[in-house]
C-alpha cells in the first residue's frame, strides 16, 4: 500500500463517519501464547496460533455535537465500527481496505481550552470476530 493522507483514513459507526474526527488510531492485538519448558534449551519458545485476539481503535478531535458523549453515558452499547482506508490513487475510502466489528466505546473524554475548540478523545474496544476486507 502506497502512502496515503491521514484525513483520508474513516472511523465510521453504523455507516456514519465520527464527526469532528481528526486523529485516528488501530490497534491490532494477537496475544502471544508461550510454551516454554526445560527442553527449549533456555529459548522462549510460541505457539503458531495467538491466543486472545483483540482491535482497539481510538479517535480524537473536535466535538461537533453530543452523540459521542451520549454513548458514553449509556455505557452497554456495542456498535459496529469500520476503520477505513483509502487507496493511495483515489482517497476513496471505499475503495481501500477494511476492518469492521463490533465495538463499545470503554472511554471518552473531553477538554475546553480558553482559546480552542472543545476537543474529545475515545476508545472503543472490539466484541467478537472483527473482519477484514481487502481494497479493490
Amino acid at each position: 500500500m502506497a502512502a496515503i493522507k491521514g484525513a483520508n483514513v474513516v472511523v465510521k459507526i453504523d455507516s456514519t463517519a465520527v464527526a469532528g474526527g481528526k486523529t485516528k488510531n488501530l490497534t491490532i492485538n494477537n496475544t502471544a501464547i508461550d510454551v516454554t519448558n526445560d527442553d527449549s534449551s533456555g529459548w522462549r519458545t510460541m505457539l503458531d496460533e495467538s491466543g486472545q485476539q483483540n482491535v482497539d481503535i481510538t479517535v480524537s478531535g473536535i466535538l461537533v455535537n453530543s452523540d459521542l458523549i451520549a454513548a458514553s453515558i449509556t455505557g452497554t452499547v456495542l456498535e459496529t465500527m469500520s476503520f477505513e482506508f483509502p487507496t493511495a490513487l483515489d482517497g476513496d475510502s471505499s475503495s481501500g481496505p477494511k476492518l469492521s466489528g463490533d465495538f463499545k466505546m470503554t472511554s471518552f473524554a473531553t477538554g475546553a481550552e480558553t482559546e480552542a475548540g472543545v476537543t474529545f478523545d475515545a476508545t472503543f474496544n472490539s466484541s467478537g470476530v472483527i473482519a477484514y476486507t481487502a481494497g479493490a
